[in-house]
């Protein structure tokens, strides 16, 4: 991971990853080949909270045990970068709900972004293209990476 860039995986595009069978199948194979490249390119981040969105999200929606979602997290710690929350992470978390009008849960994931340098966030569910601060981008990447 010698990335010229930091790049945010959101929960979503983590689950797209992992859920192959249980999920939408070409998502999954178009995410798989984004993710190859881009940790050639970058270095990849998330944040503790997508981690436990991630769990709560297989485990409730999908059935999958809490023994696969393990495997699975470490197969995502391997890759990236965790970024934890703290105190920091919430009192900037404030102030982007304030200015983007972003859920909370949303904005805690912008914060992190934010504080820790991170260039892109690749998510669907944020708006295509919104700018933040420091320069950091916010991209869904079936729409402008992949070109669908």
């Amino acid at each position: 991971m010698t990335g010229s860039k930091k790049v945010f995986i959101d929960t979503n595009i983590w689950i797209y990853a992992f859920l192959s069978e249980k999920s939408n199948k070409e998502k999954n194979k178009i995410i798989l080949q984004f993710l190859e490249a881009e940790i050639k390119q970058n270095l990849l981040t998330t944040s503790i909270q997508c981690i436990n969105e991630f769990h709560n999200v297989l485990n409730r929606k999908y059935g999958v045990s809490d023994k696969e979602i393990g495997q699975y997290i470490n197969g995502i710690c391997e890759i990236s970068e965790i970024i934890p929350l703290n105190i920091y992470v919430y009192w900037k978390a404030s102030d982007l709900i304030k200015k983007f009008k972003f859920s909370f849960w949303d904005s805690l994931i912008a914060s992190a972004a934010v504080l820790n340098d991170v260039d892109i966030i690749y998510s669907e569910d944020f708006q295509n293209n919104l700018k933040i601060e420091k320069n950091l981008k916010i991209l869904n990447p079936f729409k402008n990476c992949l070109n669908i």
